[in-house]
């Protein structure tokens, strides 16, 4: 009998899905003192929401401020090594992750070649 409970509780536990990932930071959270670099972004008295938004006319809209900012590249360098979620560096969420895994894969490659 306890072995029954005891195939019972891990079968449950197999089942049951993990508990959430901590929500991450979104850029009205920022402190904008720690990156000089975001007080000269175009986005900078943009409705933040915009670039997390999932309606498609939002994410062109954030994507058209984006093409208009100086610091696009710091904009998107930032969101590679963070990790960020939403639009960053005028790319949606699927093309970051292209670009990272990219990188990933380039700094494999370059490893393997200094061995």
């Amino acid at each position: 009998m306890a072995q029954r409970m005891e195939r019972q509780r891990r079968v449950q536990r197999a089942f049951t899905p993990p508990p959430p990932p901590p929500p991450r930071k979104r850029e009205a959270e920022f402190d904008f003192a720690r990156l000089p670099w975001m007080s000269q972004a175009a986005c900078r008295d943009v409705e933040p929401e915009m670039f997390f938004a999932d309606d498609p006319r939002a994410q062109k809209q954030a994507i058209g401020v984006c093409k208009q900012c100086p610091v696009l590249a710091d904009c998107l360098d930032y969101a590679i090594t963070t990790n960020s979620e939403g639009i960053w560096g005028g790319l949606l969420p699927s093309q970051l992750d292209q670009v990272k895994r990219r990188r990933r894969e380039w700094q494999y490659q370059s490893a393997l070649r200094a061995i």
